[in-house]
């Protein structure tokens, strides 16, 4: 049986004969692989991988988030293309294969330089610069540079200052971007009043209805207490909370109604600081004790940085609340009671005053600023017509780089019984106004990036008379707010531009 089994296997094999082998052709080896070239591609200006797409002869890849892509090698030269977005496109040629088969290209990246003006011509610093892509912020000089910049609009916004589009065609290497202030038409509202609900609606409606566009809350006080319930701890170890309206809930009534919504800081005077922390207050040399104004308020001393902490950490939580500005009030050195008993740590001269509450300012903006809002000072409107800080550290010139936006509080009542040869000061606003505004404009033609917007005085005047004082700010496009010392309940409207 063993013998038959291998005969029927030869048969079998014979019968399927040799390969067929046609005259003239060779026997075939397999395929060879493609010879692939791998390249790497990287920024010129960090060396980091690029998302490139590049182009070999018809054979179209993109780079790996490593910034690799292979392409299979010719027998001949290689051109490449190289293009990505936000960088400058890139030809190259390769006339042999590198030994280890990979090569790296640099892109460089597109780079734009600009400035950002404000609309009469000054520098604005701190305007965030965007292209969707990368951002940046302009410098002291309104200077920018965009690396890696895409063609299309770019977005420019700044504290104060209304946001804006330009459109960027990638062409042209520098830009030149212009912004508009802010114009902001206000009234304030005292703390009782925000805490009154039917009295809240009714400013509401009167806001809504009128040219007003912004509501100044108070953060903190004439009499240095806190009107709603503060995270600040130092508020409470003084004993400060007085709460008197639900920040959160005017907050969100505000922002439903697009009102623009400003808060104020009573800055240096600050009864219950002075007398929680008698080592921070001006100190009365002549009676050894806390000093205090004509009104019975004591103030903590300016020159001792420890002051400055407690009054940037209340502005700094009303930006993360969601103001859009803080304003700093009574930012200033005392202007009455007896000032030759006053001793503060510093010097006490115009020079220190001075410098004083700039730093201040310039202090409390750096907190601020990146958080998204615009930061004010109230300041004396006399201080815009004299070349001197009236002894309590305010000159425009001084603030015009610490701020955003200075007010004068531009009081006639408040005057002497003559002001720059105008008699009776509070029985002519106009003249007072008018006098201020010309004066004060001008000085900061060209220092600094502060605009102007100042209070005007409600009461005692009449609404014609009042409508007036708004037209007068309104032609210098300024903005204003309005101010009752008496502590206003309701407005109305027909003391507001549209009301009736």
């Amino acid at each position: 049986m063993r013998r038959y089994s291998v005969l029927v296997a030869l048969l079998l094999s014979a019968c399927a004969g040799p390969a067929t082998l046609i005259a003239g052709e060779a026997i075939r080896s397999p395929e060879p692989p493609d010879v692939l070239l791998q390249i790497q591609v990287i920024a010129g200006d960090d060396a980091s991988p690029v998302r490139a797409a590049v182009v070999a002869g018809t054979e179209t890849v993109t780079t790996d988030s490593t910034g690799v892509a292979s392409v299979v090698w010719p027998e001949n030269p290689l051109d490449l293309q190289l293009s990505a977005a936000g960088f400058l496109p890139q030809s190259v040629t390769v006339d042999e294969l590198p030994e280890d088969s990979t090569m790296t290209v640099q892109m460089e990246p597109v780079v734009l330089h600009g400035v950002v003006l404000a609309n009469d011509g000054r520098a604005l610093p701190d305007a965030t610069i965007s292209t969707g892509s990368t951002d940046t912020t302009s410098a002291v000089d309104g200077s920018f540079t965009l690396t890696r910049a895409v063609p299309g609009e770019l977005s420019v916004s700044r504290p104060a200052w209304l946001d804006t589009t330009v459109a960027w065609d990638g062409v042209s290497d520098e830009i030149e971007i212009v912004l508009e202030p802010r114009v902001i038409r206000g009234v304030r509202i005292n703390s009782t009043t925000a805490g009154n609900l039917d009295r809240w609606q009714d400013l509401l409606d009167v806001v809504n209805t009128t040219g007003a566009n912004a509501i100044v809350f108070d953060a903190k006080s004439e009499d240095g207490n806190v009107p709603y319930n503060t995270s600040v701890a130092t508020a409470h170890e003084i004993g400060a909370v007085q709460v008197l309206y639900d920040v959160e809930a005017r907050l969100a009534d505000m922002e439903a109604a697009g009102i623009y919504k400003i808060i104020r800081v009573v800055t240096f005077q600050d009864s219950p600081m002075a007398k929680a922390r008698p080592e921070l207050a001006v100190w009365d040399k002549d009676n050894n004790d806390i000093w205090r104004n004509h009104q019975g308020f004591a103030w903590v001393d300016p020159t001792d940085r420890n002051s400055w902490d407690y009054p940037i950490a209340l502005a700094v939580e009303a930006c993360e609340m969601g103001f859009d500005e803080v304003q700093f009030d009574y930012v200033r050195f005392p202007s009455d009671g007896v000032i030759s008993s006053m001793q503060f740590d510093g010097t006490y001269d115009q020079q220190n005053r001075v410098a004083t509450i700039a730093a201040f300012l310039a202090e409390a903006r750096r907190n601020i600023a990146p958080l998204g809002c615009a930061v004010s000072a109230d300041i004396f409107a006399a201080v815009i017509e004299t070349q001197t800080d009236e002894g309590i550290g305010q000159m425009p010139e001084a603030l015009a780089s610490s701020v955003d936006v200075i007010s004068p509080m531009i009081y006639p009542t408040h005057y002497g019984s003559v002001w720059r040869g105008i008699e009776n000061p509070g029985q002519n606003p106009l003249a007072i106004l008018g006098g201020a505004l010309s004066a004060g404009v001008p000085r900061l033609s060209d220092i600094g990036f502060a605009h102007y917007r100042p209070w005007l005085e409600f009461n005692p005047y009449d609404a014609p008379t009042v409508l007036a004082e708004i037209a007068l700010a309104e032609e210098y496009n300024l903005g204003w707010l309005l101010w009752d010392g008496k502590g206003i309940t309701s407005y109305d409207p027909s003391y507001l531009p549209g009301g009736s």
